[in-house]
């Protein structure tokens, strides 16, 4: 939907934080879960290059890549996460999104802590044990520890187990054979 001049919401909002963040806006500020703007961004940060830009934007306007919110998740936590809702259950697969390769390089070229841990010491193939094969075998390919556990004794791949993540399991079926 354009407006008068050709413009659509999205074009504006960029237009908008744009000017926010040259009039001097802080992009470090966060909000009551500790999120910064780059929590928010790398939920999508596959799905468009135009987020890949700002977010890369933010980066160059001193936005921390790694700072870590209240449950000691830095942004590209946001990335591998899925969110579930009352609809959906705590395993809920997402479709394939569009360019994993372009939103991995992003955050790679920020800086990004690809082996980062939260509080509870899980590290991002905990989180991306519920979704995505392809996007689970990026991480292992960037030499991430499937068999590292978390504080409650869990791997990786038992995460995937307990959601009935057949396709993230085949991986390893597949390596065995």
């Amino acid at each position: 939907m354009k407006d008068g001049e050709g413009e659509t919401p999205l074009y504006l909002a960029l237009v908008s934080a744009v000017r926010y963040c040259a009039a001097g806006a802080n992009p470090n500020i966060l909000d009551k879960h500790g999120n910064t703007a780059h929590h928010l961004l790398a939920f999508r940060l596959n799905e468009s290059e135009v987020t890949r830009t700002l977010f890369a934007q933010l980066i160059g306007r001193g936005l921390d890549i790694n700072v870590r919110n209240a449950r000691g998740k830095a942004p590209i936590f946001s990335l591998n996460a899925t969110r579930p809702t009352r609809l959906r259950s705590q395993c809920y697969r997402k479709h394939e999104r569009a360019d994993d390769a372009g939103a991995f390089a992003v955050l790679e070229a920020a800086g990004a802590d690809f082996f980062a841990r939260d509080k509870k010491g899980r590290g991002l193939l905990h989180v991306a044990a519920e979704g995505s094969e392809v996007r689970f075998q990026m991480l292992l390919d960037k030499g991430l520890d499937p068999m590292l556990e978390y504080e409650g004794g869990q791997t990786a791949l038992d995460f995937a187990a307990a959601c009935g993540n057949k396709d993230l399991l085949g991986i390893f079926e597949r390596k065995e054979e």
